[in-house]
């Protein structure tokens, strides 16, 4: 049963189930019981405080086994302490797959990443593979880089993706969808949504900048075409 392995450290990420607004928190299981779930948040600022409330709707999705799996939930309990802050949810008695499907467009920002050692693996690992490369194409869900051989099917990654003319990266958990011989796709399992927003706006820049030299330039091949034939 998968429930079995709902256990402190495994990544979470909560989804405020809402018609007025989205908002996304991710975080951590920091214990567990036969009744209960803790999860504590990752907030970018110690003063921040989630938006939740006891009883408030949400979506608990996590990766395990090369796989998003989600329950939906309402929150049991909200713990502070300090500048921290745990969510408290029943344990869920079931869960499903949850896929997720973002616009992908074809372009180049460079990317690092981290393999994380599967908890089945034996030999510990003291140095973890590392990789620095340029994407071939980005979404909200995902990205795709060149082929390379120290990847496979079902790893976890820990990403940091550079967004051009911004100083911070973009942080995220993805993992190996599917490898042919152009290259590697990546899906994301764990993202911060002000993050995820960044890479949108990003890719809806990029193919507004592209679309208007593509016109300038039919433009100019018009205007070059009459004056040829003036």
């Amino acid at each position: 049963m998968l429930e079995t392995n709902l256990k402190q450290g495994l990544k979470i990420q909560i989804e405020i189930l809402s018609d007025t607004h989205t908002q996304r928190y991710s975080g951590s299981i920091e214990d567990t019981d036969q009744d209960s779930i803790s999860v504590l948040l990752s907030l970018s600022d110690a003063d921040e405080k989630a938006d939740i409330q006891i009883g408030t709707k949400c979506r608990v999705a996590f990766s395990m086994a090369g796989k998003t799996y989600a329950f939906d939930t309402e929150v049991g309990a909200i713990r502070s302490n300090g500048s921290t802050q745990s969510v408290i949810f029943p344990r869920p008695e079931s869960f499903y797959e949850w896929t997720r499907q973002y616009l992908r467009l074809d372009m180049s920002v460079w990317i690092r990443y981290t393999v994380v050692p599967r908890e089945e693996m034996d030999a510990r690992i003291d140095q973890p593979m590392r990789g620095y490369t340029q994407t071939l194409n980005i979404s909200g869900g995902g990205l795709r880089i060149p082929p390379t051989h120290s990847l496979s099917i079902g790893s976890i990654l820990e990403l940091e993706i550079d967004i051009p003319t911004e100083l911070e990266p973009v942080l995220a958990i993805g993992k190996v969808s599917h490898i042919d011989e152009s290259g590697c796709g990546i899906e994301f399992l764990l993202i911060q949504e002000p993050d995820r927003s960044r890479i949108v706006k990003h890719i809806f820049k990029h193919d507004r900048l592209s679309r208007q030299q593509r016109n300038m330039k039919h433009e100019e091949n018009e205007q070059a075409s009459e004056q040829g034939n003036g």
